[in-house]
């Protein structure tokens, strides 16, 4: 083969390569590439939710590119899911986002275990990972401490108390002046802390309790 011919060979060679490239690149820009096999998802929700309220479900596609759908079959335990089922089917695709969220319903105690898998187009069929969400029982027993105003309900929201105090020497707010309360309060009215009048107070509410 002459030089001529050889010259003619590297350039179409070369033409091919960059028209390959160019291709991968239009595919890259314009999300036309097929589905790789090697996409996954996720499924998440809060770990606790109070008795008989909703929460978020969401699914999340991950390692997805260009255009690509996917449809999930999705089963829980004692929750339900929109319509009020405990199954669900449901598919996503890439012009609508990478997540998806329904409004499930908690039951009013318990917990609900949810079971399913997913498969992008023809790929093989995967399994979400093990998710459980617990029902937090409320506990609205007033603490040891009388004197707070808040408390935690055990499910992480907040208990508000009412606390009443017969004087200001009553330092643990359960309407009652004890001897020790009092002799606090006397050491405090020496101190120059507490003024006569109420000192006068505290001894007429340890005179009413005694």
């Amino acid at each position: 083969m002459n030089k001529k011919a050889k010259a003619k060979t590297s350039t179409i060679l070369i033409v091919i390569i960059i028209l390959i490239l160019a291709g991968m690149l239009i595919q890259k820009q314009f999300g036309l590439f097929v589905i790789s096999g090697q996409e996954q998802m996720t499924r998440t929700a809060q770990s606790i939710v109070n008795p008989s309220s909703t929460f978020t479900l969401t699914y999340t596609a991950v390692g997805t590119s260009g255009t690509w759908g996917a449809s999930i079959v999705d089963t829980v335990t004692n929750c339900k899911f929109p319509d009020g089922t405990t199954s669900y089917k449901t598919v996503m695709l890439s012009t609508d986002g990478l997540t998806k969220s329904i409004t499930m319903t908690a039951p009013s105690s318990g917990s609900c275990v949810f079971s399913g898998d997913y498969k992008y187009g023809t790929s093989s069929i995967l399994n979400f990972s093990d998710l459980t969400v617990t029902v937090c029982s409320p506990t609205c027993t007033r603490p040891t401490d009388l004197c707070l105003t808040t408390s935690s309900n055990g499910c992480g929201g907040t208990c508000t108390w009412t606390v009443t105090k017969n004087t200001p020497a009553d330092t643990d707010c359960n309407n009652i002046v004890d001897r020790t309360e009092l002799g606090t309060y006397i050491n405090s009215w020496i101190l120059g802390t507490v003024t006569r009048d109420n000192l006068g107070a505290a001894i007429v509410a340890w005179i009413g309790t005694g």
